[in-house]
């Protein structure tokens, strides 16, 4: 088997996501060669050859014959919820291989969020926060059920990088606050009797800026996923928060993404550009 990379390798059609994730696949009575102009391509070309092992009875045959192939779609992606269940580091690792399988190249990972109050107070009510820092500004916010620290983050970044992914990493506020809100009660909407942020407090804003501080630093990757979804309270302090937060996102050198609002605030929200 050969595995080759070449910049300049003709395309056979005019397509962007072939210069960044397409390769060529060609098979003779010799050997295969997988050629593509980035790594990740050649990665990919990699995973076919696998596929194709796999079907095949005796596991060590394949049909001779020229294949090119590219992605049609630019983000390819899955996206795990930690915070209402831990997943072990083992796990995580696991199945960002399972995404370079799969040929998709985002893994984006909700760190934090809470469960549904129903007939029970909130204090009832599951939530977590999953990452663990030295920090003691920051002592006690991770879930005491299951935490990653710096080192798994290191290993999950590394795997992502081996298999072709890019990790997302998620905050999700001023909505599905829960995990904020147990480490600082008074952030809370209704003296903290809520999964929703106070934004009437400046300190409230201050706070998400001093997570993402600590843990920004940690991530690779050029996104930043900040939630925003399905805030039900005061919508003109939600679009001043949208808006504060995905400018420190940017000024911490990411690229700011958010999910789309549940239900529409009173007036534009500066649209994040780009992904997401």
């Amino acid at each position: 088997m050969v595995l080759s990379i070449d910049p300049t390798l003709p395309e056979a059609v005019d397509s962007a996501r072939f210069k960044e994730e397409g390769y060529t696949f060609t098979v003779t009575g010799e050997n295969v060669r997988i050629t593509a102009p980035t790594a990740n391509g050649v990665y990919y070309g990699t995973r076919t050859l696998l596929q194709i092992l796999l079907l095949d009875d005796g596991r060590d045959s394949v049909p001779v014959g020229t294949a090119v192939d590219w992605p049609n779609y630019k983000v390819r992606g899955f996206t795990l919820d930690v915070g209402r269940r831990f997943f072990t580091a083992d796990f995580i690792r696991d199945y960002i291989h399972l995404t370079g399988w799969f040929k998709l190249n985002e893994f984006q990972i909700h760190l934090n969020d809470n469960g549904f109050k129903g007939d029970r107070p909130w204090s009832e009510a599951q939530a977590g926060f999953r990452l663990k820092t030295d920090n003691p500004a920051l002592s006690g916010l991770a879930s005491k059920d299951g935490a990653y620290d710096r080192r798994d983050w290191d290993s999950f970044e590394d795997t992502a990088a081996a298999n072709g992914a890019t990790i997302v990493p998620e905050f999700d506020a001023p909505a599905h606050s829960l995990a904020f809100i147990r480490f600082k009660p008074s952030l809370g909407l209704n003296n903290g009797d809520s999964d929703h942020l106070d934004l009437s407090k400046l300190k409230t804003t201050a706070f998400m800026k001093s997570v993402f501080d600590e843990f920004t630093p940690w991530f690779r990757g050029p996104d930043v996923h900040f939630g925003a979804d399905e805030y039900q309270a005061d919508k003109s302090r939600y679009k001043t928060y949208f808006n504060d937060i995905a400018a420190h996102i940017r000024s911490l050198g990411k690229h700011p993404r958010a999910a789309r609002t549940a239900s529409p605030a009173a007036g534009p929200v500066r649209p994040v550009p780009g992904r997401g």
